[in-house]
């Protein structure tokens, strides 16, 4: 992992409940309480802490000399950035889920997206250009938890971690979330991907 940097706060987590004596079980029970705290999450609250991170984002110098951003289409809980990147004249790619295969492809407006795998909106393939790895200059990714040193908890497909810890794939990786997501530690396996800085809001 590059020169790891925290963007805004800190966040207070715990978590009670039976011990769990194995690593896919402690992260299933992360998973859970995380779920738990951004469906209780006021939407007005959402929106808010979205347009900080939005804010966050812009002074990172990483994400200013970017020319391709990857970026994600928000699921209802996730921070929404797409008013604020739409806005900035940046090209814009966006997942696309093929089996355990994840592809990036341009999207130019917001309102270009399909409803894709797990009900996420996605780029059309048969209309939308794919780009490669190599022609990311900077990564957004989402997740449900992440640690000020930047491990990461995502969903559990590993398509993420798949994607980022290909060779070809030199490009800072922005973890965005919440500050509710912000915990002190997770566990972590040989093929979680890290990422290099957070914006939180």
């Amino acid at each position: 992992m590059r020169g790891f940097n925290l963007g805004i706060g800190t966040g207070h987590y715990s978590t009670d409940g039976p011990f769990v004596n194995s690593i896919t079980e402690e992260k299933k029970a992360h998973r859970q309480v995380m779920l738990e705290k951004l469906a209780a999450m006021n939407p007005a609250d959402r929106d808010n802490a979205s347009k900080e991170i939005a804010k966050t984002l812009a002074t990172f110098p990483e994400f200013q000399r970017a020319q391709r951003v990857a970026a994600f289409a928000p699921l209802r809980t996730e921070p929404d950035l797409l008013p604020f990147l739409f806005s900035i004249g940046k090209t814009l790619c966006f997942p696309k889920v093929k089996g355990n295969i994840m592809t990036f492809h341009e999207v130019d407006q917001p309102g270009d997206f399909v409803r894709g795998a797990y009900g996420v909106r996605e780029p059309n393939p048969s209309i939308h250009l794919e780009v490669t790895a190599p022609e990311i200059d900077l990564i957004l990714v989402p997740g449900l938890a992440f640690t000020q040193n930047g491990h990461r908890l995502g969903r559990g497909g590993g398509f993420y971690d798949r994607f980022l810890g290909q060779k070809a794939f030199p490009a800072p990786a922005i973890g965005i979330c919440f500050q509710i997501q912000l915990i002190p530690e997770l566990p972590t396996e040989s093929f979680d991907a890290t990422i290099d800085q957070i914006a939180a809001g």
